[in-house]
């Protein structure tokens, strides 16, 4: 990817830019979406495989797109580390998680990590999956083996004082006292 096109991406700049060659002919200028989708191509039958129809492709497609254009420091961590990029996007579509922030279910996080190499340590900029919680609520309804998750706020001093009972069964309940 071009340091232009992330600079402009950055400033939430996403359309198409027209130019005009020697040649006298208008030619367009491919956007961060269109770069990252290049950058895809390679990958879309490994993914679609992958997808196996837990998502539509093109909806996956999007979300990463989307996710990108919105973070400035995403967008710098794929420059620097297009491996770590796609390997996250590869554990998304093997959940069949959509990166979406509003959904909730993935996300596409920019991580300092250092990596050993040539005798020293490096920091690089990384592309991490993260699974939210409501991905992994998703996972875990979608095996048809669990058929409820609750979740209650249960604070310390609760706990250390033994004041809230969990009552579990058909109507599973957490009582504070």
């Amino acid at each position: 990817m071009e340091t232009n096109a992330i600079s402009k991406a950055a400033a939430k700049t996403t359309t198409t830019a027209v130019t005009k060659p020697a040649g006298g002919q208008v030619a367009k200028k491919p956007t961060l979406s269109d770069q990252i989708l290049t950058m895809m191509m390679p990958q879309e039958k490994s993914l679609k495989e992958t997808l196996r129809g837990k998502v539509e492709y093109t909806t996956f497609c999007r979300s990463v797109c989307n996710t990108v254009l919105e973070d400035p420091k995403l967008q710098q961590a794929i420059k620097a580390s297009p491996k770590s990029f796609f390997d996250a996007v590869r554990k998304g579509a093997e959940y069949g998680l959509e990166f979406n922030k509003t959904l909730g279910y993935a996300y596409l996080i920019p991580f300092n990590n250092k990596r050993y190499k040539d005798g020293q340590w490096e920091k690089t900029l990384e592309v991490q999956f993260q699974p939210g919680y409501r991905g992994i609520r998703k996972l875990l309804l979608d095996t048809k083996e669990v058929k409820l998750i609750d979740a209650q706020p249960v604070y310390e001093k609760e706990v250390s004082e033994g004041k809230f009972k969990l009552v579990r069964g058909i109507n599973p309940e957490f009582k504070h006292e």
